[in-house]
């Protein structure tokens, strides 16, 4: 996607000047329409693990009876499917959609109710199969077939189609998570992630988001970049049955292409699912993708913007030329909606100039 300015936000979002957020469960603001409060929201997108809502409530407890109010043990039940937008004035946009899955109740000075919602990744990490046959054409076909049984907990999908395969027949063993994320995400070179109800099986250069651009001094409250130490050969091998011959790909992977070279150190693995060189030159790169987001990260705080979002990207300017300006990859957005106002923080992986 294009990139978005903070002039073009503002003019969106009126200056930022009037926080909002809405909680909601079959179209209905749940707290709009309620008499209890809402201390916080903090809402949690990942590109890695399930994206989570923490919504804390208080003005929640009958003194007199002794007991939490009938209204928001009615409105928040375990396995209820709930909405997150939050913005500006009546611009809102839709950061997160999930079902509850845990509520604790405190009694203290002043009793409060704690609602965590998680997306359908936590669903899927749940699921515990072995030797599960998939009889299918495709890489596509597979995720298709593992992610329909999922359809009450998200709205709906994103898929790309993948090649057909010499094969008519894909192993699973693991969770429905481990299945897509480490047999079918790489192989087939694609990205999977859930973000506000859509689930994405994209191409890894599918470029779904916004990347909004953030001045030094201007629009950032803080901002942090650290590099580490990377000289790496990820090497992939596998078989080939049927010319019974050894295939193999490897990649060299750098923290900085100015960083000097001490010592090259060699990750090499054997991977049975590899049958040539195409997969096991897709399985390195994808590693190779992975290794560089572990050596190029930073942080950012800023006032609360909707549009950064995991998946998406950051463009800093005019913070340093040489060092800081340039496009950050999102691995995760987190929002927090308070008394103190809106704001949003996220954490990098990799990084361009």
């Amino acid at each position: 996607m294009a990139t978005i300015t903070m002039t073009s936000l503002a003019a969106k979002y009126k200056d930022f000047r009037v926080p909002a957020m809405k909680v909601k469960s079959s179209g209905f603001d749940l707290i709009g329409e309620s008499d209890y409060a809402v201390e916080s929201v903090e809402v949690t997108l990942s590109q890695t693990v399930a994206s989570a809502a923490v919504i804390k409530l208080t003005n929640v407890y009958d003194l007199e009876n002794r007991k939490f109010r009938d209204d928001v043990s009615s409105d928040f039940i375990l396995g209820e499917l709930v909405e997150v937008e939050m913005g500006y004035g009546s611009s809102l946009t839709s950061l997160f959609y999930g079902y509850v899955d845990e509520i604790t109740y405190e009694l203290s000075e002043s009793p409060s109710i704690r609602v965590t919602a998680v997306d359908v990744r936590r669903m899927m990490m749940g699921s515990k199969k072995s030797n599960i046959s998939h009889q299918v054409k495709s890489y596509s076909d597979a995720f298709n077939e593992v992610i329909k049984k999922y359809k009450p907990a998200y709205k709906s999908k994103d898929v790309d189609a993948t090649d057909k395969l010499e094969t008519d027949c894909i192993l699973q063993n693991g969770s429905d998570y481990e299945f897509i994320k480490e047999e079918l995400c790489k192989k087939a070179n694609r990205d999977f992630f859930v973000q506000a109800g859509i689930v994405y099986f994209k191409d890894i250069k599918a470029e779904l988001f916004h990347t909004v651009e953030l001045e030094w001094a201007k629009d950032i409250i803080s901002f942090q970049r650290r590099a580490s130490f990377q000289d790496v050969v990820i090497k992939i091998m596998g078989q080939d049955v049927d010319k019974k011959e050894e295939v193999t790909a490897e990649v060299k992977v750098k923290a900085d292409d100015k960083q000097k070279s001490l010592v090259q150190s060699e990750k090499t693995e054997m991977n049975a699912s590899v049958e040539d060189n195409s997969d096991a030159k897709k399985i390195a790169d994808h590693k190779a993708d992975e290794a560089k987001k572990q050596a190029r990260q930073a942080s950012g705080v800023c006032i609360g913007i909707p549009e950064i979002q995991a998946g998406g990207r950051v463009k800093i300017k005019d913070g340093d030329a040489s060092l800081i300006d340039g496009i950050y990859d999102i691995m995760e957005a987190k929002h927090i909606f308070s008394g103190d106002g809106y704001r949003t923080s996220f954490e990098v992986g990799g990084w361009k100039r």
